[in-house]
């Protein structure tokens, strides 16, 4: 996402008497992002709630909504101080989960001050882990100081606590005792009204010197598209436009195929592995035209796979090679001959 520095000329400047000057200058540099949706305010409100207790915090929504920004945003406003420390639960092996976590949580004092722990992927961690993390927290809120304040703790999902809770992830019992302390993160969809002042934004964001504004026609297309990744992807196609066009105004004709090209990258992003896998071989037979398939198609399908199945889930853990062949469900060993035979830049395709 884009650096987040600027407020809107037509957004909405808000009070909260509950936090100091400071803090309400942030949030309304932030009003871009809460927009003027009513879900978003509401939402804007709950965060404010939040950033005045010390109890856990559990933001879930789709990839793309802007946890991370909130999460960012929940510790400038609690002023605990200290680090901001992000900890990827997909990215560690699970036999170290537990040792990189209370290192991360270590890290996030400094000079005196608690600072903040945001865990990514709250539901990759064992529950008697999440127990034991969420418990740690809550005994270190209620017996703390007001001189040593603990960490805050911020977890992401990327769904509802209580869909996490349907599917086994999450323990029945802590939900119901952090349920006062969910936020959910509304999809774009859902606030599609504020799109304009979000685009307007990030215009300015990738512009730099450069005088660029949205046609209402562009703006007509932005709204009208259905935004599978949410922001993440709104900024980035924005971006795209933004860069190479020359037009200080851009129009609906700068975004048409950029829109084309991000529905089509969407189109396998809701399906299942099988139905992706189908999808995509029967646009292999149907493209053949009545002429004779590869000759030795199994062998040649399986060995097109390999490649690209490896690269996407070094880059699902963001290159952690033991993590990745325990998703894949091979030795560690035989991935690394894999990666070597393969010709794969581990490093590089870990941090893409």
């Amino acid at each position: 996402m884009t650096r987040l520095t600027t407020r809107s000329a037509t957004a909405k400047t808000l009070s909260f008497s509950n936090i100091d000057a400071k803090a309400n200058q942030v949030l309304n540099e932030m009003a871009w992002f809460f927009g003027e949706s009513d879900v978003m305010q509401k939402l804007r409100r709950e965060v404010v709630a939040c950033s005045q207790k010390r109890a856990p915090v559990v933001l879930s929504g789709e990839n793309g909504v802007g946890k991370a920004i909130l999460a960012r945003l929940i510790h400038t406003l609690s002023n605990t101080g200290g680090r901001f420390i992000t900890f990827d639960a997909a990215s560690v092996a699970p036999s170290q989960l537990e040792v990189e976590l209370a290192h991360a949580m270590q890290n996030t004092a400094r000079d005196g001050q608690a600072g903040t722990l945001h865990l990514i992927g709250i539901e990759y961690l064992p529950k008697v882990l999440q127990q034991r993390l969420m418990q740690h927290y809550r005994t270190s809120c209620a017996e703390a100081s007001p001189i040593a304040p603990p960490a805050r703790l911020l977890c992401s999902a990327r769904q509802p606590l209580n869909e996490l809770v349907e599917q086994g992830l999450f323990p029945e019992k802590l939900y119901q005792d952090s349920a006062s302390m969910c936020l959910e993160v509304p999809t774009l969809s859902a606030h599609s009204e504020d799109i304009a002042m979000i685009a307007e934004h990030i215009v300015k964001q990738y512009a730099g010197d450069r005088q660029v504004r949205l046609s209402k026609e562009a703006l007509a297309v932005l709204k009208a598209h259905t935004w599978s990744s949410n922001l993440r992807e709104l900024a980035g196609v924005i971006r795209s436009a933004v860069l190479t066009s020359p037009r200080h105004i851009l129009g609906a004709e700068d975004f048409e195929p950029l829109l084309q090209k991000s529905s089509g990258n969407a189109d396998t992003s809701s399906m299942s592995l099988p139905e992706a896998a189908e999808t995509c071989l029967g646009r292999y037979f149907d493209g053949l035209r009545g002429m004779a398939p590869a000759p030795e198609l199994f062998s040649r399908v399986m060995s097109e796979v390999e490649k690209p199945l490896i690269e996407n889930v070094l880059r699902y853990v963001r290159g952690n090679q033991l993590r990745a062949a325990e998703v894949l469900g091979i030795n560690r060993n035989t991935l690394r001959k894999k990666i070597r035979d393969l010709g794969i830049d581990a490093k590089k395709v870990g941090k893409s």
